[in-house]
């Protein structure tokens, strides 16, 4: 009894330990959000950002091209599936006489979908012309889930002027915005709410990408110049993923803990828990199956090729559903009495893989919790 006793104490409180550095530490990755750098929050940045680019791209002073002031303002942000959404919003451009010397009033969006865009209004300010489109579409983009359920997504909105070859490159058209600050959302409805996420950022920024083609255009202005993009940061809401996804693993762990209990070599004990090896094998097919419906689930709600941290979760899932049915071989297999590794059962009626079960789980749990963040 007194074995027992610390034995099981030892077990509680080495899973008490283990858990409780996962939890910590999980807890200060969900609370830590790092900005991402190059953000353009105003004139001052956006003129020194383009002032090293010229240096650092060896620039002629008369091949640095025009800025049209382009502005974004999103109504709607809506997923489709887990690498598309829905939008709709307005996009405009300022022009001055100079500028209309050069390029007309336009723009387009790479990664749109079945995007229609219209003209919803155009006036003038003084020698300043204002010209607004409405647009409304899909826009395709890969997300890294990776590291789901705390994982932080971009939607990027790339902006491009309407013609390629055109001596101009799109700006922010700070101007017409309140504040454009780090960490100041902006440039989006209040009215937008995205099922799982919270917003944390807003900002713009530049981003030069390769192109191994000029798609025919001697003078085409992507291989050249950065491109302007609208940036929306956002964070998971884990609060879904704890009752749709976490729950139904700890109950299965729990069953197949409380399975292990029941694991004896006492014919008298057998007949009151009613163990009997071909009911585990039913209890343990069952308890697959959740955990491949739960796991079907999750992979059906995201594009991702490679395994996501949760994932790791369902396989710790599944194997404590294999020691619990192993275990529960061995016990019901008393031929086995016979060899050395046998004792390791008959201990104290089972006692070392019962208390082994807890610890086992949560250290797989705190480990990958380590490795992945």
């Amino acid at each position: 009894m007194h074995v027992r006793v610390i034995g099981w104490s030892l077990s509680y409180l080495v899973t008490t330990l283990f858990l409780a550095v996962t939890i910590y530490h999980l807890a200060i990755v969900y609370k830590t959000f790092s900005h991402e750098e190059g953000q353009i929050t105003s004139p001052q940045i956006l003129e020194q950002y383009f002032t090293n680019y010229w240096e650092k791209n060896s620039v002629a002073k008369e091949n640095i091209p025009l800025f049209i002031p382009t502005g974004i303002y999103i109504d709607t942000l809506k997923w489709v599936d887990a690498d598309t959404f829905l939008i709709t919003g307005y996009i405009w451009q300022k022009f001055n006489e100079k500028l209309h010397q050069v390029a007309k009033p336009g723009f387009t969006l790479p990664d749109a979908v079945e995007m229609e865009v219209e003209e919803a209004y155009r006036f003038n300010i003084g020698s300043e012309e204002v010209v607004g489109w409405h647009f409304g579409g899909k826009l395709n983009q890969g997300f890294d889930y990776s590291k789901f359920p705390l994982d932080e997504e971009r939607v990027k909105i790339r902006i491009w002027h309407g013609d390629f070859n055109r001596h101009v490159l799109l700006a922010p058209d700070f101007a017409s915005y309140e504040k454009t600050g780090v960490q100041e959302i902006f440039g989006l409805s209040p009215e937008v709410k995205l099922g799982g996420y919270q917003v944390l950022d807003t900002y713009f920024r530049y981003q030069r990408l390769y192109y191994d083609t000029d798609l025919g255009i001697p003078t085409f202005a992507r291989k050249v110049y950065p491109e302007l993009t609208y940036n929306i940061e956002l964070k998971r809401d884990v609060a879904d993923v704890l009752v749709m996804h976490l729950f139904p693993l700890i109950i299965v762990i729990f069953l197949s803990f409380l399975t292990l209990l029941s694991n004896t070599s006492d014919e008298k004990k057998r007949e009151i828990f009613s163990f009997h090896y071909l009911d585990v094998l039913t209890a343990s097919a069952a308890l697959f199956f959740v955990v491949i419906l739960a796991h079907s689930y999750l992979r059906e709600t995201m594009s991702w090729s490679g395994f996501v941290y949760f994932e790791y979760l369902y396989v710790i899932a599944y194997a404590s559903v294999v020691y619990m049915t192993v275990n529960s071989f061995f016990m019901a297999h008393t031929d086995l009495a016979s060899f050395r590794f046998y004792k390791f059962f008959t201990y104290e009626d089972n006692l070392i893989p019962k208390m082994l079960f807890l610890p086992v789980v949560s250290l797989a749990i705190m480990s990958v919790a380590l490795i992945f963040y």
